[in-house]
């Protein structure tokens, strides 16, 4: 998928420009240290070894918050979790990076990890048989996630994360869309057509898959016929045939080729 693709060449901080640029108010013994903790960092980091990377870089974010580096330890935690598959903790060490530094150089980054690691969490734990286990779980991660890529959208339009945050967002969006159709399918097994009617405009007002949209409006003419309201079936009718894919049939493709030559 894009978003693999996309991290395994995006670490933002160049590790190696970390190393021997330790600086700090304390005495030499603790830029010492901190040059041996920072060293361990990367060499765990590029081995990949994320999870043993954590708890150096969790030290170096305690010990070190007032170095010039506390920026790139923070940066580099966040990474480190999302990739060790530490997701709740990955987004919300982002989260703190946005609230310390909302106006620095990386929060663009920062706000597309804390995304990422909000999907993951709830993709994770969503059960693989949706249908059987009705909803999963809360879907707020989810909306949260969207929330933060709008941000990347509206305010970073020219960040070099504009792009994957668009496609992730829409994804996002349409992952919900489908939930919402999950449960109006449900609603309307249960006899209660009024709730699954009010789960059926939401997916219809964010759905953009042509299939989900028509599935949607059929359901919805089910429900009003359910209830007794035969013009607004109607109107569901005329909705779907107006909204069907305008594309010409296979004969008359070959008809009008045919013509053509």
């Amino acid at each position: 998928m894009m978003r693999n693709k996309f991290f395994h060449a995006a670490i933002l901080i160049t590790l190696s420009s970390i190393v021997g640029g330790c600086q700090s108010n304390k005495g030499p013994g603790s830029i010492q240290k901190e040059e041996v903790l920072v060293k361990k960092s990367v060499s765990q980091l590029k081995a990949k070894r994320y999870t043993n990377a954590i708890d150096s870089l969790k030290k170096l974010n305690q010990d070190y918050m007032t170095s010039p580096k506390a920026q790139d330890y923070r940066l580099e935690l966040m990474y480190a979790e999302f990739k060790a598959g530490e997701y709740d903790n990955a987004q919300a060490t982002a989260n703190q990076y946005v609230v310390m530094y909302p106006h620095e150089k990386y929060v663009d980054y920062a706000l597309y990890l804390r995304s990422l690691s909000l999907y993951k969490t709830y993709e994770d734990w969503s059960p693989k048989r949706f249908s059987l286990q009705l909803g999963g779980r809360d879907p707020q991660p989810l909306r949260d996630a969207v929330q933060s890529l709008d941000i990347i959208i509206k305010k970073f339009p020219t960040s070099r994360y504009f792009y994957q945050a668009s496609i992730l967002q829409r994804e996002i969006i349409e992952k919900l869309a489908e939930r919402d159709f999950t449960i109006a399918k449900h609603y309307y097994g249960r006899h209660a057509y009024i709730a699954s009617l009010e789960r059926l405009k939401l997916v219809v007002e964010s759905t953009q898959q042509q299939k989900l949209l028509d599935e949607s409006l059929e359901l919805m003419s089910l429900n009003y016929d359910k209830l007794g309201m035969k013009e607004m079936q109607a109107n569901m009718q005329e909705i779907r045939k107006a909204n069907a894919p305008k594309s010409k049939s296979l004969k008359t493709k070959k008809k009008d080729s045919k013509k053509k030559a």
